[in-house]
């Protein structure tokens, strides 16, 4: 019997969302959001909608480091015991769920995964990046950044490591750069001295 899939999506930490990827998936996606995060763009919520019955949102019910982290892993045990087949997948950088990942599949009948992109679910079409010419991949990783608005990258470090999970680090270094140098070239991103990056009003 297929498990069912259940998406926690810590948009404190991930706001570049593709609904349009789990538009045909039966999945139930859960939304949280933190406490300072006082508005969702349109567009995330017009889509998110979209998924009618299959979308959850779900406020952070205090301040404080990590105290998104801690209610998204309390909802999971509570996943856990309405359903004990499922199958988690936590949305987030946060290397920090990793263990809780492992302990979910060592200690209980769930299966469990933390990614870094919606693109990344296993219960999708995989995505072959690779196949992607630079002018496809500058477009997607373009529209994905106009989406995170605000949380978009200060460091060309971080953005690197942002633009690889953009692509479920499918692609090699250099070619992570070439998207960069080509998002630069496009004047989608302003590169400045000692690692500083901007972004064009928009």
């Amino acid at each position: 019997m297929e498990r069912p899939n259940w998406v926690l999506v810590d948009y404190e930490n991930i706001q570049a969302i593709d609904w349009d990827l789990l538009a045909g998936s039966t999945a139930q996606v859960v939304l949280f959001c933190g406490v300072n995060q006082k508005t969702v763009p349109i567009e995330v919520l017009s889509k998110g909608l979209k998924l009618k019955q299959k979308l959850i949102l779900e406020e952070s019910a205090g301040n404080g480091k990590n105290a998104l982290d801690y209610q998204m892993a309390f909802y999971a045990g509570r996943i856990a015991e309405s359903c004990p087949n499922a199958y988690l997948h936590f949305v987030t950088r946060d290397t920090g769920f990793n263990a809780l990942v492992n302990l979910i599949k060592k200690q209980t009948a769930l299966s469990a995964d933390r990614v870094e992109a919606i693109a990344n679910l296993k219960f999708l079409n995989p995505v072959n990046f690779e196949e992607m010419t630079l002018a496809q991949r500058a477009d997607l990783a373009a529209s994905r950044l106009q989406k995170m608005r605000n949380a978009r990258p200060k460091k060309k470090k971080t953005l690197l490591a942002t633009l690889s999970a953009f692509f479920g680090k499918q692609l090699s270094e250099p070619h992570v750069e070439a998207v960069f140098q080509e998002l630069v070239k496009r004047g989608k991103v302003i590169f400045e001295d000692k690692d500083v990056v901007r972004y064009p009003p928009q």
